[in-house]
């Protein structure tokens, strides 16, 4: 389990083969879009399924300098983003949740590596 993932919860590692297949919500073609977009990050993603809370939700960590989590949440139709600092979600009610994510990790997760 990785740092960022919430403590006390237990997660089993997945291949983004198995994430693909079982997450199909909201949200779940950022992956796929990541590897167009932000290729360095999407090669550094570990994907993880919660145990016993939220289970159908999909969760990754993108183990680049800076790491940072990402969570799919079909049920509030989010993409959570965060750090050990910061953290945001983007929902539904934006025009392009895609787009407003990447914005977010190449300003506050990104210009660190740098």
């Amino acid at each position: 389990m990785h740092e960022l993932l919430n403590k006390g919860w237990s997660y089993t590692t997945e291949s983004l083969d198995e994430c693909a297949h079982r997450y199909s919500r909201f949200g779940s073609e950022l992956y796929q879009r990541m590897a167009a977009t932000l290729p360095e990050c999407f090669a550094a993603l570990r994907y993880f399924r919660a145990d016993d809370y939220q289970t159908e939700d999909s969760f990754a960590v993108c183990e680049i300098d800076h790491p940072f989590a990402i969570q799919l949440d079909p049920d509030c139709e989010v993409i959570c983003l965060w750090d050990s600092q910061r953290h945001v979600e983007i929902g539904i009610w934006s025009p392009d949740p895609y787009a407003e994510a990447f914005d977010f990790i190449r300003r506050h997760f990104l210009i660190h590596a740098a």
